[in-house]
């Protein structure tokens, strides 16, 4: 999918997966099979269960590695570009999607870091709009505070040197 020349055939692959993947997660959080429940003995339904999950867990989780080695090269590769505003596009539809499921942290890394700059670009703008979604939808509020807790960091990390639009997810009263 990387090495792939054309970028609509790749923009499409992107797309498909991003539809599979959403629709198969959209129940509950996969948790990968300890030895213990490898090794157990457990009927034929219950096997073939496990096995779509952990083929769905491995394929998502090779998803966001790909989303993730996209961003990182496209920074300095400016022909990387469109893969690049693509890859970004479904990292933060998949965290505003399935902000419930696995690797949730990795694509709220490439959001929260792509806030972090001081330029304000379509990418900012995208990755700040998912932010502003994941905490008006998230009704567990895990999603949230894992997000509130890395852009908290972050923020100290720039010594508070970013875009003020980086705060306007969070509805501030001056006291």
């Amino acid at each position: 999918m990387l090495s792939s020349p054309s970028l609509p055939s790749t923009k499409t692959s992107f797309q498909g997966i991003f539809e599979s993947t959403t629709s198969a997660n959209d129940r509950y959080r996969i948790r990968e099979l300890t030895d213990a429940e490898k090794a157990a003995k457990v009927t034929k339904d219950v096997k073939q269960l496990r096995t779509f999950e952990q083929s769905i867990l491995l394929n998502y989780k090779a998803f966001i590695s790909s989303l993730v080695t996209i961003i990182k090269s496209a920074q300095s590769n400016e022909t990387k570009k469109p893969l690049f505003d693509v890859a970004i596009t479904c990292a933060t539809n998949l965290l505003v999607a399935v902000p419930h499921f696995n690797f949730r942290t990795e694509l709220l890394k490439i959001v929260v870091a792509r806030v972090s700059r001081q330029a304000a670009d379509e990418a900012f703008i995208k990755c700040r709009s998912a932010l502003e979604t994941l905490f008006r939808e998230d009704e567990e509020g895990r999603a949230g505070l894992e997000a509130v807790s890395m852009i908290s960091k972050m923020l100290k990390t720039r010594h508070y040197q970013v875009h003020p639009s980086v705060l306007s997810p969070f509805p501030l009263r001056s006291i």
